[in-house]
Formats: C-alpha cells, sequence, structure tokens
C-alpha cells in the first residue's frame, strides 16, 4: 500500500511515498522513499507573488572607478547596490581580449551591497557584465580600456 505525501515551500518539494509490507511472521515492515525537487524561479517586476520573491534587475545600481578604467596588474573596484531588487545571485564576468580576468572577488559588505574587485594581466579593450540573477544590470556590459 502507498501513501503518498507531499510538502513544499520554499522552492522546494519534497515528496514520500511509504509502502507497508506484512511478513510471514506476523511483523509489520515499512519502506519510506524521498525524492527532493528544487525550483528556481525569477521574474523582472518588483511586487511579491506566490510566496517567491521578485528580482528586479532594473533596480540595482552599480558605481566606481572599476567600471570606467582599469590598470593591467592593479585592482579595479566598483561597488553594486541591490536594495529593492529582489533575492538574486550577484554575477561579474570580466573578458579580455584574449582571455576572460582570472580574478574577480565580489564581498558581501551586508545591507545587500557588494564590493567588486578585479585585476586583468593585459592591455586592450575588456568587457564587464554584471547580472542581477539572469539579467544585467542598468550599463551592463560595460566597455573598458585597460592600459
Amino acid at each position: 500500500i502507498g501513501f503518498p505525501t507531499s510538502r513544499g515551500g520554499g522552492g522546494v518539494t519534497t515528496t514520500s511515498s511509504s509502502s507497508y509490507v506484512q511478513r510471514s511472521d506476523g511483523k509489520l515492515t515499512s519502506h519510506t522513499r524521498y525524492d527532493t525537487i528544487e525550483r528556481s524561479t525569477s521574474y523582472s517586476s518588483s511586487s511579491r507573488n506566490n510566496n517567491y520573491a521578485i528580482v528586479d534587475a532594473s533596480r540595482v545600481r552599480a558605481h566606481g572607478d572599476g567600471l570606467v578604467r582599469a590598470y593591467r596588474n592593479e585592482k579595479a573596484t566598483f561597488t553594486v547596490d541591490t536594495r529593492d531588487s529582489g533575492n538574486a545571485m550577484l554575477m561579474v564576468g570580466v573578458f579580455g581580449p584574449k582571455y576572460p580576468c582570472e580574478e574577480v572577488f565580489i564581498k558581501h559588505l551586508g545591507n545587500n551591497q557588494y564590493n567588486v574587485q578585479y585585476t586583468v594581466r593585459e592591455k586592450g579593450e575588456y568587457m564587464l557584465i554584471v547580472k542581477w540573477g539572469d539579467q544585467h544590470i542598468p550599463g551592463s556590459p560595460w566597455h573598458i580600456e585597460v592600459v
């Protein structure tokens, strides 16, 4: 006999199915199987719907010299403010004429603000991409000439 049950919340659904078998010695044994499914969703407005935080990358702000210029073998920095933008992952990529940037550091400063540092090794034109969830933030991608 199977008794399927389901409980979910926070983007995770766990389903369990139990079966009971009566053995010849009169004892009842049970076998339970658990399956977990994770759901990921992002939206493009700034309100709440169905208990999911809505992601709105258009409300993210970035500022700092690292968005405008960078110097070879020196740290370039900028700040990203994600307040009022929903819950998502900050993703930063720096791509050069030959290779992607080897070092990009993101530090959460608290209050949904992040400090980003990157160091490039070669001169040339680079593209800096900043995404909140799967969406570009305003201004992204930036084109930076490294000298």
